[in-house]
């Protein structure tokens, strides 16, 4: 099954320093991860992070919104965006339990969201595959 392509992808750095600041609409999923790499340059080296928003819609109009930590180490992932949505959607989907958690803290979190973040998952295409 073909999953559905990405239409465009919003991407805001909303905290750091004022020059560094933007907010960019992306058509691809290549052309947002090298922002970011470019951008996590001037991200915090303290082991801090600055706030970005992002607002991702694929082709069928399904939209997908959330808070992205930026820091100096996504200069050298290659999908950071990527990964992260991806890595939340599987602990969603009861693939990714972390190590805080008990098995039953686990799925009584994870019970309402499992079923709808497996079908996502399965759907819609999350970065460059």
């Amino acid at each position: 099954m073909e999953k559905v392509s990405v239409k465009q992808i919003t991407f805001a750095r909303v905290e750091g320093r004022h020059i560094d600041l933007f907010k960019k609409t992306f058509s691809t999923w290549n052309d947002v991860e090298t922002a970011i790499n470019n951008a996590a340059r001037t991200a915090p080296d303290t082991g801090g992070y600055d706030k970005c928003d992002f607002w991702i819609e694929w082709e069928d109009g399904n939209t997908y919104k959330g808070r992205f930590d930026m820091q100096r180490q996504h200069c050298f992932d290659r999908q950071p965006l990527a990964d992260h949505v991806n890595v939340y959607l599987r602990f969603l989907a009861g693939e990714q339990k972390p190590s805080h958690m008990t098995a039953q803290q686990y799925e009584q979190f994870i019970s309402e969201y499992q079923e709808s973040a497996r079908e996502f998952l399965q759907t819609y295409q999350i970065g460059s595959e």
